[in-house]
């Protein structure tokens, strides 16, 4: 009955894929660099076409209002949810530095929200040689952790929970 803001560390263009799967049910919606919304075959096409939020990193007043649009869209649209990486990029091994600004836009206008922390482990050693060849057999983990609710916590202690909670999975 809540909106939910997925927020998971990101190792590898491989996370993407096991969260649309595992998190179906609640129709996913990404917070993508802009980049990433030409030239990619089907990625392109489905950013496009998903309201994902794309956003340009170095302009921070685009970014807020393309993001504040999702959450905007998530109000309106019940059963879907956001999906954001607030370390900003790729990190193969640990964590790097939650940023609170596109998780605190959203919070602000989703209405009753709550952030479930998603630690991805594994798929950093997926795309060792870049794309191919895939490494076979590797150990991979998408875990959903436990939910904090944003009516109960501000959004620093939230995102400092869920940074210590994908930590404590993932063991960095």
């Amino acid at each position: 009955d809540k909106k939910i803001i997925f927020i998971a560390n990101h190792q590898s263009m491989y996370d993407i894929i096991g969260l649309i799967w595992f998190f179906k049910e609640f129709k996913p919606t990404f917070v993508s660099k802009e980049a990433l919304s030409s030239g990619i075959p089907s990625i392109s096409y489905n950013l496009r076409k998903s309201h994902a939020a794309l956003i340009n990193r170095k302009d921070k007043t685009q970014a807020i209002q393309e993001i504040s649009r999702l959450g905007h869209y998530i109000n309106d649209n019940p059963g879907h949810s956001v999906v954001i990486f607030p370390e900003g990029t790729r990190s193969r091994k640990g964590l790097k530095k939650f940023s609170l600004g596109g998780v605190t836009a959203l919070s602000e206008i989703i209405e009753d929200a709550c952030i479930v922390p998603v630690a991805i482990d594994g798929t950093g050693r997926m795309d060792a040689y870049k794309v191919f060849p895939l490494q076979a057999f590797q150990k991979l983990r998408w875990v959903s952790l436990k939910p904090i609710n944003l009516n109960e916590h501000n959004i620093e202690e939230a995102m400092a929970m869920a940074k210590a909670s994908i930590r404590e999975e993932i063991g960095a």
